[in-house]
């Protein structure tokens, strides 16, 4: 659906099923899936509330600076090249990138702004119920990413007396937000308000075009498949190669990643790694050290690392 061309919403209120359910991972360890369930709709309504603004539309737009354009370009131009040189070398393997998805490929900007809301509303935090009026929103859900967000977007200056154990609950808050619930009860149609950074599907289908080969891992369940799948088709991406974690899978992110890229070096050589974390990024580097770990972050999101990439 279109953005409205309107101004800045209204603060929004969190919906009584959001208070009574989203509480911390701290307080409580387990959700029926019925309780999810409930979660996850009132969060998809408050999601709708809070993504009218002209300000949501600012965020989306990334267009890289002229050296990260520069770099791009040259992996789809040793893509080109290695196609050619495997018409004369058919032994030679493609060349092909490995791009994670949330706050990466793709933003999660509704999930963001509707958790930055339920975190604010459980905690008795005012600014974080008017997400659009934060110098930057949440860039992710690590403690490291949080934590730059609590200082960039001015929370830890206007709430000094909060301890680090105070934020790190918000910060948990947050994620069962953002997750829209837990495990095996992440919510398809919550996920499916993610959309594709700017610039992505240009730069994906390029390196495609050009014969190279698009890796996307993502730590997602497997049963968040056509969910994922439908947000790259529905941009015009089609031909990624889409790996996700077995569901019920317990292994930590950069381990799972790092085994995935394993496999695809075996056939393939890796020309770069675009992640948002840097611990998957060094994993996954680890095995790939020709590579180029580039740290991927979408302006107005308060990442855990300074970018040397946005799409």
């Amino acid at each position: 659906k279109k953005l409205r061309r309107s101004g800045a919403p209204k603060a929004a209120r969190v919906p009584e099923l959001v208070r009574s359910s989203a509480s911390s991972r701290l307080a409580d360890q387990s959700l029926s899936p019925v309780e999810a369930s409930h979660r996850t709709l009132a969060l998809r309504q408050l999601a709708r509330k809070v993504s009218g603004s002209e300000l949501v539309a600012a965020k989306l737009d990334v267009t890289p600076a002229k050296v990260q354009r520069r770099f791009l370009r040259g992996l789809v131009a040793a893509a080109a090249e290695r196609t050619r040189q495997r018409e004369i070398d058919p032994s030679l393997p493609p060349l092909a990138i490995i791009v994670d998805k949330d706050h990466c490929a793709a933003s999660p900007i509704f999930r963001t702004l509707a958790a930055t809301v339920a975190a604010g509303e459980e905690h008795g935090i005012p600014e974080m119920l008017e997400p659009h009026k934060l110098a930057v929103l949440p860039g992710g859900k690590s403690p490291a990413g949080f934590a730059r967000f609590v200082s960039d977007s001015g929370l830890a200056a206007r709430y000094p007396e909060k301890s680090e154990r105070e934020w790190e609950a918000v910060r948990l808050t947050y994620q069962d937000a953002f997750e829209g619930g837990r495990n095996e009860y992440i919510d398809a149609e919550l996920l499916a308000t993610d959309v594709l950074a700017s610039g992505t599907a240009e730069f994906l289908n390029a390196f495609m075009e050009a014969g190279g080969e698009v890796h996307i891992v993502t730590a997602l369940p497997d049963s968040l498949r056509g969910v994922t799948t439908d947000l790259f088709t529905k941009a015009g991406v089609e031909g990624i190669v889409l790996w996700m974690k077995p569901v019920g899978s317990k292994q930590p992110d950069p381990a799972y990643k790092t085994n995935r890229v394993q496999r695809i070096k075996k056939a393939h050589e890796v020309k770069a790694i675009f992640d948002d974390l840097g611990a998957n990024r060094r994993s996954m580097g680890e095995q790939c050290p020709d590579a180029v770990q580039a740290t991927v972050a979408h302006p107005g999101f308060a990442n855990e690392e300074a970018p040397n990439v946005a799409w």
